[in-house]
């Protein structure tokens, strides 16, 4: 278990950093909004 969410968290992170690089910063903020909303 603890693998998949260690699995989980890179594969976000690797999300947020595609969405910074190929995005302005409204999408890129909202990405971090929803990821906190989900929290």
């Amino acid at each position: 278990v603890d693998g998949f969410i260690i699995g989980l968290l890179s594969i976000v992170s690797l999300l947020v950093l595609i969405v910074n690089l190929t995005h302005d910063w409204h999408c890129s903020t909202f990405v971090i909004d929803c990821l906190q909303f989900w929290k």
